[in-house]
C-alpha cells in the first residue's frame, strides 16, 4: 500500500486470486452525496471481512487505506457542497487499528461526522437560498411576481424552491408575498386617501376584487372596513373603487 493516499486512490483486493474488489475515493464521495453513506460502509465491511480471511496483516492493512479512503471522500463530498468552506486534507495513513470491528468503528464514526457536515452544510445553503428569495421579493412585491421568474433567478426549479422555502420560512411563497402586500395596504389604508382599486394596483394586484378577498383573508376585514376603523384622518375617502 502507498504511504499517502490521494484523490485517486483505491482499494485493490485480490481475493485468493478469484475476484477484485475495488473502492475508489470518486465513487465513495458520489455515495455519499446521494445519501448512501449505508451502503457504502456496507461495501467497505465486506471488503475488509474477505481481507482479513485471507491474513490479519492485509485487512489491517487494507483498513487503514480504507479510513484513508473515506475520509478523504468525506472531505470530497463536504468540497462538493460547500466548497469556499472546505480545505482538502493531505493523509498519512498513520492510524491505529487494532482489528476488524476497530476499523469499522471508526469508518462508522467518519462517515457519521461527514453526514453531519453536509446536513449543516446543506442547511445553510437552503437558508441563504430562502434569505435571497426573500430579498427579491421585498424589492418586487409591488409588482407582479411570478414563481418563474423566482425560479430563474436562483437558477433552481419552481418545486424546489417552493418546497425549502416552505421548510425554512414555515410558509409558502404565495403567502410571504401577500403577508408583505398587506402590509404595505394596511399603512396606505391608514394613512392616505388613495382609492383601493389604486392600493390594490400600486402593490402588485391587478384585480381588486381579489385584493380585497385576500385582504380579509388575512385581517378578517375589507379594505373599507378597515379604512373605516383604522384611519388616521378625520375626513371620510370618496369614491373606494
Amino acid at each position: 500500500m502507498a504511504d499517502y493516499i490521494d484523490k485517486s486512490s483505491t482499494i485493490l483486493l485480490n481475493n485468493n486470486d478469484k475476484e477484485k474488489r475495488f473502492l475508489a475515493v470518486g465513487e465513495a464521495a458520489d455515495m455519499i452525496l446521494k445519501g448512501n453513506e449505508a451502503v457504502l460502509f456496507d461495501r467497505i465491511a465486506e471488503i475488509l471481512r474477505s481481507a482479513f480471511d485471507i491474513s490479519e496483516s492485509l485487512g489491517l492493512e487494507t483498513a487503514k487505506t480504507a479510513l484513508c479512503i473515506v475520509i478523504i471522500a468525506g472531505a470530497e463530498a463536504e468540497a462538493a457542497i460547500a466548497p469556499h468552506l472546505i480545505t482538502f486534507p493531505s493523509i498519512t495513513p498513520a492510524f491505529s487499528v487494532n482489528s476488524e470491528k476497530d476499523a469499522l468503528d471508526k469508518i462508522s464514526a467518519s462517515l457519521k461526522s461527514t453526514e453531519n457536515a453536509l446536513r449543516e452544510y446543506r442547511f445553510n445553503d437552503k437558508c441563504s437560498i430562502v434569505e435571497h428569495i426573500k430579498e427579491y421579493i421585498n424589492t418586487h412585491y409591488e409588482h407582479q411576481i411570478f414563481l418563474t421568474d423566482i425560479a430563474d433567478m436562483v437558477c433552481l426549479s419552481q418545486n424546489y424552491i417552493g418546497r425549502i422555502f416552505k421548510e425554512y420560512a414555515k410558509e409558502s411563497i404565495t403567502d410571504y408575498i401577500h403577508r408583505l402586500r398587506i402590509a404595505r395596504a394596511k399603512t396606505l389604508l391608514r394613512e392616505t386617501n388613495e382609492r383601493i382599486s389604486q392600493i390594490a394596483y400600486g402593490i402588485g394586484y391587478r384585480d381588486s376584487n381579489y385584493f380585497s378577498i385576500i385582504f380579509k383573508k388575512n385581517t378578517g376585514l375589507s379594505p373599507k372596513e378597515y379604512r373605516e376603523k383604522n384611519t388616521k384622518r378625520s375626513q371620510g375617502v370618496s369614491g373606494e373603487f
